[in-house]
């Protein structure tokens, strides 16, 4: 996925969950990933190769399934500020 995007490594690391954009375009479906740029710009997106599209959506499918018990824990923790997980 990092090579896909060509982003610097911690704006990969730090992907928004609901990363994955589609919008119809003039040549049709564009397929993109938002991000956050670490130069402090807004929510930005970085639009894919055609031949990107299908690793892409895997690598975000798949890390949203391996990242759910760690973004439980951490909504967990955020509620219950001051105790331990």
């Amino acid at each position: 996925l990092h090579l896909i995007l060509g982003t610097r490594i911690g704006e990969t690391l730090a992907l928004p969950v609901d990363c994955w954009h589609e919008e119809m375009h003039s040549t049709g479906l564009r397929c993109g990933i938002r991000y956050f740029p670490e130069k402090g710009f807004d929510l930005a997106i970085n639009w894919l190769a055609e031949q990107d599209v299908p690793i892409a959506r895997r690598a975000i499918e798949e890390l949203t399934v391996l990242c759910k018990s760690a973004r439980d824990t951490a909504a967990w923790q955020e509620r219950n500020p001051g105790r331990l997980w």
